[in-house]
């Protein structure tokens, strides 16, 4: 991957007229510094679009007859569920490793230039992103939250609607 974001930056100092080391240099660290942010917009959409499907869930079991909630439709959800969140969390994933590599080119570039670039290097921690472990313990909390809803929710619903005196 750096050999390519190399050329294309060479390619593109070439045509924008850079013509020193240091030129170059700062070409390429803002370039890292927007793939950078660019990875990390991308990340607040997955999790956005996982936010709305949570949510979806969530609103279907809860505020649904509990009649057509079957036990086919509860496994129906939930195999969905498992093969949307597998390739939710898989995409944010890739989208991890990317920021690492960015995270890591854009160290090495600031450390290779003497100048004092301590914004740059709060700017470059701050788009890091989190631990690996982190992703896969809330990603997967959540995950067997909603399955737990799927499957507790309609069973609470008709328990308490078995209890209920009949009053006439």
């Amino acid at each position: 991957m750096r050999t390519i974001v190399v050329l294309g930056l060479v390619l593109a100092a070439a045509s924008a007229g850079a013509q020193t080391d240091s030129q170059l240099r700062e070409l390429e660290l803002k370039d890292l510094l927007g793939f950078l942010f660019q990875r990390q917009d991308a990340t607040q959409t997955i999790w956005t679009f996982y936010s709305g499907a949570v949510a979806l869930i969530a609103g279907l079991v809860t505020a649904s007859k509990v009649e057509w909630l079957t036990v086919q439709v509860r496994v129906a959800i939930t195999v969905l569920f498992l093969v949307f969140a597998t390739t939710n969390f898989l995409a944010l994933h890739s989208i991890h490793l990317q920021r690492e590599a960015l995270v890591k080119l854009a160290k090495e570039t600031l450390k290779k230039d003497k100048s004092p670039q301590s914004d740059i290097e709060r700017a470059v921690m701050a788009a890091k992103a989190p631990e690996t472990w982190m992703v896969i313990a809330f990603h997967g909390s959540l995950d067997l939250a909603v399955l737990a809803a799927v499957w507790w929710i309609p069973l609470a619903r008709r328990r308490s609607k078995t209890k209920r005196p009949q009053t006439a």
